[in-house]
């Protein structure tokens, strides 16, 4: 028979006789540990925005930070996907991809092309493509992908283009990267079989 939980005894088994200090709620008062110089962040040496000058036109390789759903200005599902560049130039510099699958005719010819050429290893190291994860033969369920995590950590190759520039809320003309296609990470082909 399992012993019903009792929380004094699990405190007095964690802290012995001498209990630490509770609020109200019954959390901890202890203080906590000191932070450790090589975690510190300085917020006046850091940056006031991300660095969003274009990086040069390339492929680079690239891994997805995330995957996050939206409705674009029609009141569709979108996708707002964040790539970090891993290499070989402009390391940890992001690039993002926003598509609305259900509103333009180039949206899910690049969605599809994502889901089959990003890829992510599994428990044993092998790599396997992001449309393994869902059931292509039902409508794709853009909120649900994004919930879901399921590019969260792929890899690919991205091939990366100068967009258009525009003009952003501030007044300031700003030219952003393009991501005009997606390949197979490094490698990551080999699994494709």
């Amino acid at each position: 028979m399992t012993e019903p939980y009792d929380p004094d005894k699990v405190n007095q088994e964690m802290f012995g006789e001498s209990r630490p200090a509770m609020n109200q709620g019954g959390v901890s008062l202890r203080e906590s540990q000191p932070l450790s110089q090589n975690d510190a962040i300085i917020l006046k040496d850091q940056a006031d925005e991300f660095d969003r000058k274009p990086v040069d036109i390339a492929v680079y390789d690239a891994i997805i930070d995330k995957a996050e759903y939206g409705l674009d200005s029609k009141g569709k599902p979108k996708i707002n996907f964040t790539w970090r560049i891993t290499g070989p130039k402009y390391a940890d510099r992001l690039i993002w991809l926003n598509l609305a699958p259900r509103s333009n005719e180039f949206s899910p010819i690049m969605l599809k092309k994502l889901l089959t050429r990003a890829q992510k290893a599994d428990t044993k190291g092998e790599y396997h493509s992001l449309i393994n994860e869902i059931d292509v033969n039902v409508p794709f369920d853009e909120k649900a992908f994004c919930d879901r995590g399921i590019a969260i950590g792929a890899e690919a190759k991205i091939k990366v283009t100068i967009g258009k520039p525009y003009t952003r809320k501030d007044g300031l003309v700003t030219t952003p990267n393009n991501i005009a296609d997606i390949m197979y990470p490094a490698g990551g082909e080999k699994f494709m079989q």
